[in-house]
C-alpha cells in the first residue's frame, strides 16, 4: 500500500501551531504561528490543495453541559483585516462527540469529517465559494457546546498547513 499521508510542507503556509502543552486553546479563536494570527495571502487567484491539520490534543470534559464539538474551519475572506467579517467556510474538522451539539452547523452525526482522535487529517479545499474567489485564508477553531464556553470544558492543540495536492 502507498502511503498517500506525506505532504509538502512549506513554512509560508503554515497556519497553525497550538502545540505543546502551554499553547493549547481552550476557547474560540483565530490560529497562530508564534502568538500571532495568521493570514494566508493567495494573491486574489484561485487556489486549490489540501488543508493538513496534524491533530496532536484533543480532550472532552465528560460533564452534559461541557463541550462537545470543536471546529477547525479554514475560513476565506476578502478583507485582510484580523476580524475576517465577510468570511466564509471552505474547509473544516469537525471534533466531537456525536449528537450532542445544539449549533445546526456542527451535526456531527451527519458529518464524514467527525474524529475523536489525535492523528493527521488531510481535506481537500479550494477558495472559490458560491462563485466568489476569497483571497485571505486563516484558521479558526470554534468550540461548541449547549452553554457558555467554560476554561477547561475541551482542549485542543494542533498544526495546520496547507500543501498542494
Amino acid at each position: 500500500m502507498l502511503d498517500n499521508r506525506k505532504v509538502i510542507i512549506d513554512d509560508l503556509l503554515k497556519l497553525a501551531d497550538t502545540g505543546g502543552s502551554t499553547a493549547v486553546l481552550y476557547a474560540s479563536a483565530a490560529a497562530t504561528i508564534d502568538a500571532v494570527a495568521k493570514t494566508f495571502d493567495t494573491g486574489g487567484g484561485y487556489t486549490e490543495g489540501v488543508l493538513v491539520i496534524d491533530l496532536e490534543t484533543i480532550t472532552f470534559a465528560t460533564g452534559a453541559s461541557n463541550y462537545k464539538t470543536i471546529d477547525i474551519c479554514l475560513e476565506g475572506s476578502n478583507t485582510a483585516a484580523a476580524a475576517f467579517t465577510d468570511y466564509v467556510p471552505l474547509a473544516r474538522l469537525l471534533c466531537g462527540i456525536a449528537a450532542t451539539s445544539t449549533d445546526p452547523r456542527l451535526d456531527i452525526v451527519h458529518s464524514t469529517l467527525a474524529c475523536i482522535t489525535d492523528g493527521r487529517y488531510i481535506i481537500p479545499f479550494h477558495n472559490d465559494f458560491g462563485g466568489t474567489v476569497y483571497r485571505y485564508l486563516r484558521i479558526y477553531t470554534t468550540f461548541v457546546t449547549a452553554t457558555a464556553e467554560a476554561t477547561g470544558s475541551a482542549e485542543v492543540a494542533f498544526k495546520a498547513y496547507l500543501s498542494k495536492r
